[in-house]
């Protein structure tokens, strides 16, 4: 869990099932420019859209667990404004866990093949 919670590639937040964040990545505190102790004992949907925060909360109340779903989420903070992250959710009786990576860093990894079609 260390070396995830260092991680300045993996952005990944862990909360408790009504929000409040219990502890971010290294990638995560960039992406929303500040610092770790900014984050922790806060509401994780101050973070996020009013329709990303709509949406993962329902996941959540429902306990919806399904780790091959990729889940727009757009997070909001820092200076440079809101970031839509690709997220896997794990929900779990006390806590959720969101890890993604940014929808960019995605459309990059594609690359076009000559007769038109995108592969990763």
């Amino acid at each position: 869990m260390r070396n995830l919670a260092s991680s300045t590639v993996a952005h990944g937040v862990v909360a408790t099932p009504d929000g409040i964040i219990l502890g971010t990545t290294a990638a995560m505190d960039r992406l929303l420019g500040n610092e770790p102790e900014h984050f922790n004992g806060r509401s994780l949907w101050e973070f996020l859209t009013p329709r990303s925060a709509s949406e993962l909360r329902s996941r959540v109340e429902a306990g919806i667990r399904c780790p091959e779903l990729r889940l727009p989420v757009t997070f909001v903070g820092g200076a440079s404004g809101a970031h839509v992250l690709l997220c896997n959710l794990d929900v779990q009786p006390h806590a959720f866990a969101l890890l993604g990576e940014p929808a960019s860093a995605l459309e990059e990894r594609c690359v076009t093949t000559p007769g038109g079609h995108r592969n990763e």
